[in-house]
């Protein structure tokens, strides 16, 4: 809110009908439109209040492994740390040993960070 962009929760349980599972909170803020929102102490005058989605993350990514036609692994993370504690989600299985690309999000606390690897054709055959 006080910078003026959504932000996402820390990882939580959905609960979606009987069925729980790791996700996580997207908050948006919502401002008078009337009221000035350049500084953090004008948009926390003028937040009038949130939308939110919940958000499964098997079920958001459910669909990569398709799309990249198996050419991919994936782990996301919560925070900086890169460990089974943190881990929210994999597809592909296994330890990455060349991160190709990770992302993370330096200008908040509550950061993740994924990371994305080829999968070794021969080491999944063993």
């Amino acid at each position: 809110m006080r910078e003026d962009h959504m932000v996402l929760s820390r990882r939580i349980q959905v609960i979606d009908g009987d069925d729980t599972a790791p996700g996580l909170l997207l908050f948006h803020p919502v401002y008078d439109l009337n009221k000035p929102r350049s500084t953090p102490e004008e948009r926390t005058a003028g937040l009038r209040g949130w939308v939110y989605s919940s958000l499964r993350i098997d079920r958001l990514m459910a669909d990569l492994p398709e799309t990249t036609d198996g050419q991919l692994a994936i782990e996301i993370f919560e925070g900086e740390k890169t460990s089974p504690q943190t881990l929210l989600h994999a597809i592909g299985g296994g330890h990455m040993e060349h991160v190709l690309l990770a992302i993370r999000r330096d200008a908040n606390p509550r950061s993740a960070r994924a990371a994305l690897d080829r999968p070794n054709p021969f080491a999944a055959r063993l």
